[in-house]
């Protein structure tokens, strides 16, 4: 399997690729195969995640410190449709609702239950040799912060335009996902877009009636020691209010049916650097 190592000025294409990994630096773009979500590193450090001190909506973990002991690798963008049924062409996945016709294969694939992206990073991971995955929750807020400790990666201030919502834009009209055009909108700090609306993004984390309030200070997802009661999406998205897209905002809905879905959720993968 070959790697395709992109910059701003050049696409390279090499065999060693635990040798690229190792000189892969922070915000440095690679693809796994040629139809492979295009993945950025994302650096180690320390970061505030849950409920920001300034949210108007009161629901959410504790606001808190984590540590990322080790840097990783998360999608630019939201898995897109001509990447997701290039899966279900090889009968690995099952279509999504909204199906796929050529006019929308850069749009976000949606309408997802958490078993769909299950099968996509499982899928991903045969086909490439590498393991990909669901972020954690905690992997999935320090993403989408960016080092920021302000409600959104770009203050504290609400901003039309840099994400995709029912409100976002000054039109405030009710849009769907918009295509993966970096030319439109802004990446964070890391060189991730769409972290905080367009669709909301299933994550790894398993909750039960109990574990559903407890948290980590790690990069590793909280799980269930029991049967899964919820899985866990993050983010706001195109049907939601701007109140909705900021990074503590997520929700669950029960894990054991694989048909447990609003129309709106999609995903992002990670993978582990060697």
């Amino acid at each position: 399997m070959k790697k395709f190592i992109l910059s701003t000025a050049f696409l390279l294409s090499a065999a060693a690729c635990a040798n690229e990994e190792q000189t892969l630096k922070p915000g440095e773009v690679f693809k796994d195969c040629e139809t492979c979500p295009e993945m950025v590193v994302i650096p180690a450090g320390e970061g505030m995640v849950g409920l920001h001190p300034k949210a108007v909506r009161k629901r959410g973990m504790p606001w808190r410190m984590i540590t990322i002991t080790a840097p990783f690798a998360v999608a630019r963008f939201e898995v897109l449709q001509e990447e997701y049924y290039q899966c279900v062409e090889e009968g690995q996945c099952a279509p999504a609702t909204t199906g796929f016709h050529d006019g929308l294969r850069r749009n976000p694939a949606h309408d997802l239950s958490w078993n769909d992206a299950k099968l996509y990073v499982d899928w991903l991971s045969k086909k490439t040799g590498e393991l990909y995955r669901l972020l954690s929750e905690n992997e999935w807020e320090y993403a989408a912060r960016a080092g920021s400790d302000e409600m959104y990666w770009w203050g504290d201030e609400f901003r039309y335009g840099m994400d995709v919502c029912d409100g976002c834009s000054r039109s405030k009209q009710y849009i769907s996902p918009v295509p993966a055009d970096i030319s439109l909108f802004q990446a964070n700090p890391f060189g991730l877009y769409f972290m905080l609306g367009n669709v909301s993004e299933w994550v790894a984390d398993c909750l039960d009636e109990v574990s559903k309030t407890n948290f980590s200070n790690t990069s590793a997802p909280v799980l269930s020691k029991g049967v899964c009661k919820f899985r866990l999406f993050k983010g706001g998205n195109f049907r939601t209010a701007p109140s909705f897209i900021h990074p503590s905002e997520g929700l669950g809905l029960d894990g054991a049916s694989k048909k447990s879905k609003n129309g709106a959720q999609g995903l992002r993968v990670a993978r582990d650097l060697k």
